[in-house]
């Protein structure tokens, strides 16, 4: 009886030993090993053991929801379920300007604006240079100064001012200082009429040129460089006229002008250059193809079509007077903004002037 319990308990002792093996996956067991106390077992660190290979989570879990650590305020936390990163904010590139100036442009022929002073000697009835009365020159100032009010314009270009008077009767009335306005200097034709630059903003440099290629300007070609927030150019042109026709000249005057102004640009890349002024001559004549074709203009009438764009009455409806975008330069041409300014739709002048005005907006 007693060799069946001893046999009875060696078969509970090998049932034990197999389901511990099943357990731990060991391929041997030395029975003598296994310590009556467990108080002497000891673990080895490096030891896997299958019952824990489930990989333990050693996140901390606060238990005080204030030790939870929160995004930034300027953190944005994205919930939408097709967020892609690539549509993430990025800096700007370092040649990203930081702002942009708007800054809007004119130009007009005011007529013949002449001082009360006979310069050339011959001012009678006939002739070439008109002697106003201090009432008719009063007159005329005050006619300009307020159609240059109703263009609004923050650079206006302007043809046929004789003087200095003309200019300082203009700036007083609009509230300009003398740095604000410029006219051409060397007029080498005494009692002749010329161009000017008025400017909300800062003149800061000047210069004129006066040669062509093959001759002289009819008049001196002005250039300007405005503080507006940021510097910009301009320049301001008057074309022979085509009253003792020289098409020639006029020409001449285009290939030269085309010329310094894209030159000036290339050396400006960064800031806004735009031409101009009274070109006498109309988009597909020999002047404006050599002002256009090269593409280093935009001419920002073009969106207005024709006779939309028209400035002139001579026989028909015509636009001679132009406002030229170097694209060599920066800036951009705001489109839409380009306006004729006219006394009625069918009157192709402005105020009392036989022409009308051309005004265009730009960001640069």
């Amino acid at each position: 009886m007693k060799i069946v319990r001893i046999a009875a308990l060696m078969v509970v002792l090998l049932l034990f030993v197999a389901c511990d093996f099943q357990t731990t996956g060991k391929k041997s067991i030395d029975v003598d090993s296994i310590e009556k106390d467990d108080s002497d077992a000891s673990v080895d660190d490096n030891t896997a053991h299958d019952d824990d290979s489930a990989e333990i989570d050693d996140t901390v879990i606060p238990s005080d929801k204030d030790s939870v650590e929160m995004p930034d305020d300027d953190t944005v936390v994205r919930h939408d379920e097709d967020y892609d990163e690539d549509e993430d904010a990025t800096l700007p590139d370092e040649d990203t300007p930081l702002h942009t100036e708007e800054v809007a442009i004119a130009t007009w022929n005011v007529y013949r604006f002449f001082d009360t002073v006979c310069d050339s000697g011959q001012c009678g009835s006939g002739d070439y240079e008109e002697l106003p009365s201090d009432a008719e020159f009063n007159a005329q100032a005050d006619d300009i100064a307020n159609g240059i009010k109703k263009i609004n314009a923050d650079v206006i270009l302007l043809e046929e001012v004789e003087s200095e008077r003309c200019m300082e009767a203009l700036a007083s009335r609009l509230g300009y200082s003398a740095s604000q306005w410029i006219i051409v200097e060397n007029r080498f034709r005494k009692g002749d009429v010329y161009t000017a630059i008025m400017t909300k903003g800062t003149i800061v440099a000047h210069k004129q040129y006066e040669k062509t290629d093959s001759g002289y300007f009819s008049r001196p070609l002005l250039q300007a460089t405005i503080d507006y927030g940021s510097e910009f150019i301009v320049f301001v042109a008057h074309f022979k006229s085509q009253s003792n026709d020289n098409p020639e000249l006029r020409l001449a005057e285009a290939e030269k002008t085309h010329d310094i102004v894209t030159a000036v640009a290339m050396d400006n890349q960064d800031t806004l250059v735009v031409m101009g002024g009274d070109l006498n001559d109309v988009p597909s004549s020999p002047p404006l193809d050599a002002l256009l074709d090269a593409g280093d203009f935009l001419r920002v009438a073009d969106e207005l079509g024709h006779p939309g764009d028209a400035t002139y009455w001579y026989k028909r409806a015509i636009a001679i007077d132009h406002i030229l975008m170097s694209t060599r330069a920066g800036g951009t041409f705001l489109p839409g903004s380009g306006e004729i300014f006219k006394n009625g739709a069918t009157q192709y002048s402005f105020q009392e002037s036989d022409h009308a005005a051309v005004r265009a907006e730009f960001s640069f």
